[in-house]
């Protein structure tokens, strides 16, 4: 029966696939969130810039399609503050991020709450594409615990 670091590993090779096979990241990013017990996962770097854009699992819609809808006044301060706070391959919590106040009352925060019921995060700045940063991130639903430390590791 595989481990977790075989199916890890199996994931990651998946990731690579996916950089020729594009209609593959969806699935990918299911599997991602499968394989760390959570609910949606997206890999995204500035989706107007010339880098990888956006990708995400099916469980994302209604927060991709209600950040949409927003426009851009609708700030999502969470990639710039991965940026400054934590270095390129680590992960990192939403609390890592914010105060328990920022988290309920910002509007991209309070909207991913109050649109699509996510609440916890995790993930971080995994490297460049085109000179823009890329971000992967998986979320939990506001009913399940928290990422863990050991799952960050």
């Amino acid at each position: 029966m595989p481990t977790a670091d075989d199916k890890l590993h199996a994931l990651v090779l998946r990731f690579y696939e996916a950089t020729t096979e594009p209609g593959e990241w969806r699935n990918i990013l299911q599997e991602t969130a499968e394989l760390l017990r959570a609910d949606g996962a997206a890999l995204f770097s500035n989706p107007t810039g010339p880098g990888l854009g956006m990708h995400y699992s099916e469980r994302l819609d209604d927060l991709i399609d209600w950040a949409f809808r927003q426009g851009p006044e609708l700030h999502n301060p969470r990639p710039q503050r991965a940026l400054q706070r934590a270095r390129p391959g680590q992960a990192i919590t939403e609390s890592d991020l914010f105060s328990e106040w920022e988290l309920n009352h910002l509007p991209f925060n309070a909207g991913m709450i109050e649109t699509a019921g996510l609440r916890w995060d995790a993930g971080g700045y995994v490297g460049d594409v085109y000179g823009q940063p890329i971000f992967l991130t998986v979320q939990r639903e506001r009913s399940k615990e928290r990422f863990g430390a050991d799952e960050l590791a």
